[in-house]
């Protein structure tokens, strides 16, 4: 079978999805190891029998709604690809903001000791790395599986600026560390109840990284008053979050820190907050 042939197959089974349809098109770069200008030239290429196999099952997986990241192992994260698995969360384009912002500002500020709280993937803590490599990170996490994961991705991205700890939230460094020069976090602030956790790819994803008691916010508050007792004076904290809650949590931010900015991301919504911890 061609390549028009198996894409033509994939039109009847996707008609009302046409984003399917394009994201086949990943699956066969990603196969045959092509770019999409090799393909649209070499479209009467003649597929393997073995060929066909892996794409009718990512197919079948995909049309499920589980996320290409999860089927491939793979993500691209301000350009630069790590691996990822499921059970882990897949980090979203507004996090893209996010640390565009934090590489700026470490970069402006000089800051050095640097808290990726929540790491996951690890997206966070290696594109500092490979943006930064003067810093020192700490990445932190309760998952095992992303503490191995974050391993990997160092590995292959040749990464040794950063120091990796199981811990849910701050506790395995109570009282041990109080120097951060910046915490960053993209942590759980979904309510359980919200209309989109059952959704498309959402289904797929750990729960323990979407969901939030106290209607999405416990975590957050957690964070925003815990973080001032480990950044040093003068500190940054920057936080992810949704528009839920969103009064709330500039009203906390505003209570323990200064200079507190929100900015916003994909859409135009507010999506995450920073603030500086001044003791005076």
């Amino acid at each position: 079978m061609k390549i028009k042939n198996w894409l033509n197959k994939v039109c009847l089974y996707s008609k009302t999805n046409l984003y399917i349809y394009k994201e086949c098109y990943i699956f066969i770069e990603f196969l045959l190891k092509k770019d999409r200008i090799w393909i649209e030239i070499n479209i009467n290429f003649k597929l393997s029998l073995k060929n066909i196999e892996y794409l009718n099952l990512f197919l079948i997986r995909r049309l499920r709604g589980e996320p290409i990241a999860y089927i491939l192992n793979k993500y691209y994260f301000l350009n630069i690809s790590y691996i990822i698995y499921p059970d882990i969360f897949i980090p979203r384009l507004g996090t893209e903001y996010m640390v565009d912002y934090v590489i700026k500002l470490i970069k402006k500020e000089n800051l050095l000791n640097i808290l990726d709280l929540g790491s996951g993937t690890g997206v966070i803590a290696c594109t500092i790395s490979k943006n930064c490599p003067n810093t020192n990170i700490w990445a932190l996490d309760n998952n095992i599986l992303s503490i191995n994961l974050i391993k990997i991705n160092c590995l292959k991205l040749n990464i040794n600026n950063i120091n990796l700890l199981k811990s849910n939230w701050f506790l395995s460094i109570k009282n041990k560390f109080n120097f951060f020069n910046l915490i960053v976090s993209n942590p759980p602030y979904i309510w359980k109840k919200d209309i989109c956790v059952n959704n498309n790819d959402l289904r797929f994803e750990c729960r323990n990284s979407l969901l939030s008691k106290s209607k999405g916010i416990e975590d957050i508050l957690y964070i925003i008053i815990s973080s001032w007792n480990y950044l040093d004076n003068k500190g940054w904290l920057v936080l992810e979050h949704s528009l839920l809650n969103f009064n709330k949590i500039i009203y906390y931010f505003k209570k323990y820190y200064f200079n507190v900015y929100t900015y916003k991301g994909i859409n135009n919504n507010y999506r995450f907050t920073v603030g500086q911890k001044i003791f005076k």
